[in-house]
């Protein structure tokens, strides 16, 4: 599929993403929750660069292939942490906004999390949703890492 423009055009765009990702990396959320967090939202998405970018990520912080592979079928993976499955949880419900956050799913992640770590994963499942609508808007090459938007990409 040929790219639709040049990501290196939306050099703004990249910045003010960037920033926002800043924000979730300097916020103390551990890293490897955002990028499982980034991994699932790609997943949601279908965005394959992001999936990638997020994979790697997970990789460099010393989580394992079973842990990596299993994300799209976390429910009936026991791999995960109950923080962990609460995050994915999380992340599913926002990624579907429109019917709202139920009590239950938002007193799952409570045992976990104080509300204002709450709000900065919903800031990390934000801006990893709206990396993955550029990357997709653009049709942004899975394959190349030396692209603009590879390079913006913060190293958490």
């Amino acid at each position: 599929m040929r790219p639709r423009f040049d990501i290196g055009d939306c050099r703004d765009s990249l910045l003010t993403l960037r920033l926002v990702d800043g924000f979730v990396i300097e916020s103390g959320v551990d890293e490897r929750l955002i990028a499982l967090i980034g991994i699932r939202v790609a997943h949601i998405d279908g965005c394959e660069s992001s999936i990638d970018f997020h994979v790697q990520k997970a990789r460099m912080l010393g989580k394992a292939e079973p842990w990596l592979s299993m994300t799209s079928q976390w429910r009936r993976a026991s791999i995960y942490n109950p923080v962990e499955r609460a995050v994915l949880e999380f992340t599913e419900l926002l990624m579907q906004t429109a019917n709202g956050i139920p009590d239950q799913a938002y007193d799952a992640i409570r045992d976990f999390f104080t509300p204002k770590d709450i709000a900065r994963l919903m800031v990390a499942v934000s801006a990893a949703r709206m990396w993955d609508q550029l990357a997709l808007l653009a049709r942004s090459d899975p394959r190349s890492r030396n692209t603009d938007m590879a390079a913006a990409r913060p190293q958490y």
